[in-house]
């Protein structure tokens, strides 16, 4: 797993324009993306859940654009299926 955007209590950096060379070198991957400069709702309650809703809205679209842009410089990557285990995905040990 690799924070490609960190949230502000882990660093808060930004690394979209990195995340095509992360598959380039390191794949197979797991792209993570926590929001920089957004509220930090944990412990999260009933109070919160729209604020939970909005963020959340803001990640699939911060990584869809991740996703666009690894497409853009790598056309050829290849994601891996939905419901492939994390232990699956591990380079193997010779």
């Amino acid at each position: 797993m690799i924070y490609v955007e960190a949230p502000d209590g882990l660093g808060g950096y930004v690394r979209h324009f990195k995340a095509p060379d992360f598959v380039r070198f390191a794949a197979p991957i797991h792209a993570k993306l926590g929001l920089r400069n957004s509220a930090d709702i944990y412990l999260y309650g009933k109070q919160l859940e729209s604020v939970s809703l909005k963020l959340t809205q803001e990640r699939v679209r911060r990584s869809k654009l991740v996703f666009d842009l690894i497409q853009r410089k790598m056309p050829d990557a290849v994601i891996s299926e939905v419901g492939i285990k994390q232990e699956d995905l591990a380079v193997p040990i010779s």
